[in-house]
């Protein structure tokens, strides 16, 4: 996958899984990615269970702080995060009221999408260019998941970004401002917001309302577990201060 991304000046950010970049084979590769200027950030430390459906004293620190700490000085500053949505699904599940704010009192900026194209399964890992391409073309703007596994999918990427280029599509470099709420207040919890707007990509600045820095919009991963497909609705991004953003 690195080689392709090099052969073609492709950016990407890496979601790495904290019990995946322990072993040295793969804290290798990750270093790599890093040197070549990818992007390194979080994907929680097993990648069990979505958040939201966990609980107890200590679970933001062996979820998440544990996983910042193995990818340590790899991490980029605005310590991306993405959660684990159990079959690519966007909804409450992803994170409870705890883990919001984990994320915002420590700096974290969190990262969903809204392309998954079941480049995983093997039965159609052959084929899944395609399928990427159909969900992104009516999108403004596309935040695509690649799952860098053992399947043989990756011998695809090339033919997909080229797919993606041929349409006169780009890789843009950046995730562009959402206009719409990731959370929204119910009594005594917050939900991730079932409204979603229009589809644009996802990424906050430190507070709600301040300008947006560049992103990448290619996210992929050293092997992990599996997440599903799912048409979802538009990414967005958690405030780091306030459980809305706009």
């Amino acid at each position: 996958m690195l080689d392709t991304l090099a052969r073609l000046d492709v950016p990407a950010t890496f979601f790495v899984l904290g019990k995946k970049i322990a072993e040295p084979t793969r804290r290798v590769l990750t270093e790599r990615a890093h040197a070549e200027g990818h992007w390194i950030a979080n994907h929680t430390s097993n990648h069990d269970t979505p958040l939201g459906r966990l609980s107890g004293e200590m679970l933001t620190e062996d979820e998440i702080g544990r996983a910042q700490d193995l990818i340590g000085p790899l991490a980029h500053p605005d310590n991306f995060f993405r959660p684990f949505g159990g079959q690519g699904e966007l909804g409450p599940h992803l994170m409870g009221r705890q883990v919001a704010g984990f994320l915002q009192s420590g700096g974290y900026t969190c990262v969903l999408w809204n392309v998954i194209p079941r480049d995983w399964d093997r039965e159609t890992n052959a084929t899944w260019p395609e399928t990427a391409m159909e969900i992104t073309a009516p999108l403004s703007h596309a935040l695509i998941v690649f799952y860098d596994l053992p399947t043989g999918a990756m011998d695809h990427l090339e033919q997909s970004i080229k797919m993606v280029r041929d349409a006169g599509r780009h890789s843009a470099g950046t995730f562009r401002r959402n206009a719409c709420r990731l959370f929204e207040e119910t009594p005594g919890r917050i939900q991730v917001s079932s409204v979603l707007g229009k589809v644009i990509s996802s990424q906050t600045g430190l507070a709600p309302r301040s300008p947006w820095k560049s992103r990448r919009t290619l996210s992929a991963g050293i092997p992990r577990s599996l997440a599903g497909h799912s048409r979802a609705p538009a990414p967005t991004a958690c405030s780091r201060r306030k459980a809305t953003c706009s």
